[in-house]
């Protein structure tokens, strides 16, 4: 489906749909955990856009300077992308995590924000997306918070990558967005496409009724504009698919009692599944370096034992028989039918 992007194919999904949600005007937060390939995609939208003149500007570090030099940028492209590659560069304090969130959220949905002790004042904007990437042990800082019910979790879309990208195996990330953007085509919208019930399910799951209704009518549009009709519903189908993948990663409630939310993710579980993918099969000693264990053997092997055990538990790895452990070692893989499912290529 995706065979015109060549070697970077398993990175065509989340690009087409990151790309898609930038010039829909909507915030994105990609979730992968290092090496996965997100500043690739964030890298690869900037440059797309760029190359087809729509505004866009890169955002290192998202702070009160910068959002306030982002105002006059703001207000002279009333449609515009922001991108950054690290949510997390925006700091751990209550306050930046507010005022990002609600600056963002604010001009995507209400299309004008002002704060007086900001002093940012933007009038009117026809569509800012704004795409971001952020680690998934970082997340549950963010879910904890109060401003994730406020300005988080009804705004920005959820995507959780999954890819069989791998760094240094394969080519240099400027490579993989040279050939990603190479890949690229635009195909003309009717005025009437199919509907694509899934998409929409998963929108309105992340963003409720309302907002979700909302994006999915621009979205699916954008999406069939940089897929074409014959790869429309199954492009639409697998993004469904990563979204709804939140059932899996997060699990949040509140406490009566204690008056606060109680947020359990499975982000350690998420960050060994995309290791699995990037080997396949994976050994002990692979998954050790990549977690960056600092123990002694006998140590890490219990480490690793349980957490593989709790990934196990969720469906998403299997191990290999035992006859084909003895002559290489511990070796997982991840759960053929998950990898179906998602359409996760090699």
């Amino acid at each position: 489906m995706f065979g015109r992007f060549g070697f970077a194919k398993s990175l065509a999904l989340p690009f087409i749909f990151s790309l898609s949600v930038a010039v829909s005007g909507k915030p994105e937060f990609i979730i992968s955990p290092t090496g996965s390939g997100k500043t690739v995609i964030v890298k690869a939208v900037e440059r797309y856009l760029e190359s087809v003149d729509y505004p866009v500007v890169f955002a290192d570090k998202i702070n009160l300077t910068n959002l306030q030099a982002l105002n006059d940028w703001i207000n002279n492209n009333p449609n515009c992308v922001i991108v950054n590659d690290d949510f997390s560069h925006i700091g751990t304090s209550e306050y930046n995590t507010e005022k990002t969130g609600s600056l963002i959220g604010g001009l995507s949905y209400d299309k004008r924000f002002k704060d007086k002790a900001m002093k940012i004042d933007i009038a009117h904007v026809e569509h800012l997306g704004f795409i971001t990437a952020i680690q998934p042990y970082w997340i549950k800082d963010v879910v904890i918070s109060g401003t994730w019910t406020t300005f988080f979790r009804q705004r920005f879309i959820r995507y959780y990558m999954l890819s069989a990208y791998h760094y240094g195996k394969q080519r240099s990330p400027r490579i993989m967005i040279d050939r990603l953007i190479k890949g690229m085509k635009t195909y003309n919208v009717p005025k009437t496409i199919h509907h694509n019930l899934n998409l929409k399910e998963a929108l309105r799951f992340q963003l409720g009724g309302g907002r979700g209704g909302e994006c999915y009518n621009d979205i699916r549009r954008n999406i069939y504009k940089f897929v074409g009709q014959k790869a429309y519903r199954r492009t639409c189908n697998l993004i469904a698919e990563r979204l709804m993948f939140e059932h899996s990663f997060m699990r949040r409630d509140y406490d009566l009692l204690r008056r606060k939310y109680i947020v359990q993710t499975n982000d350690i579980e998420f960050t060994i599944l995309n290791i699995a993918l990037r080997y396949n099969p994976l050994t002990y000693s692979d998954l050790a370096r990549e977690l960056h264990l600092i123990l002694d053997e006998e140590q890490a092997n219990r480490t690793l034992a349980k957490l593989i055990n709790r990934v196990e538990s969720l469906k998403w790895i299997s191990r290999l028989s035992q006859r084909q452990v003895k002559k290489r070692g511990t070796l997982l893989i991840v759960n053929p039918e998950l990898k179906k499912r998602l359409c996760l290529e090699e």
